[in-house]
């Protein structure tokens, strides 16, 4: 199945802008308004204008010509950032648990898997043996948000994160659990192995 920049947005739309900005930031003319001409238009309602804030709420214009597309004012860097911040804060503070795979513990290929699924809809591989088999090289200075990155904490043991912007990342530490880390860390920075980019 054919993966895409637009699939991403397109579900992140749906789960964020409906649910979330219709019924509850909208104000009530312009509620009724969507009603109306979802109504009269069920099949053909687009959205005009999208503007995100820092607190994932959405200003939502309905528009009269249902014939635009969706315009998002998020670039795919902003969006993917955002995706993933999301999930950090689903599973912040979540303790390390060699072989975890829930919310009682977790460890970090686990974990970089259900971020990939749930974020993206992506299905890594369950294991870092076959998740840095992913996608394709990137060079450390090229990194962008969502791609993996893996560090070789031990001469047989292999660490992956997701990178998130600004030279930092998610993962399951084995000290502090899931947390935001820097790239640029003394230690990080000298384990540092290799990065794969999966997403378009």
């Amino acid at each position: 199945m054919e993966y895409s920049f637009q699939m991403v947005l397109l579900k992140y739309l749906v789960n964020s802008l409906f649910i979330s900005s219709v019924f509850f930031f909208a104000g009530c003319s312009d509620t009724m308004q969507l009603l109306q001409l979802q109504k009269q238009q069920p099949s053909s309602l687009t959205i005009e204008d999208v503007t995100y804030d820092t607190e994932d709420i959405y200003a939502v214009k309905t528009s009269q010509d249902i014939n635009k597309t969706i315009q998002p004012s998020l670039t795919k860097e902003q969006l993917y950032a955002k995706l993933l911040q999301k999930e950090y804060r689903k599973w912040k503070g979540v303790k390390y648990c060699y072989g975890g795979t829930s919310h009682k513990g977790v460890d970090c290929s686990s974990l970089i898997q259900q971020v990939y699924k749930s974020a993206f809809n992506y299905p890594l591989p369950r294991t870092t043996y076959y998740q840095i088999k992913q996608g394709v090289h990137v060079e450390k200075k090229d990194l962008f948000p969502g791609d993996l990155i893996f560090f070789k904490t031990e001469p047989r043991t292999m660490h992956i994160g997701v990178y998130i912007q600004d030279g930092k990342f998610m993962h399951a530490s084995s000290s502090k659990g899931v947390w935001i880390s820097t790239i640029h860390n003394p230690y990080w920075r000298a384990h540092y192995y290799t990065a794969r980019r999966v997403l378009p």
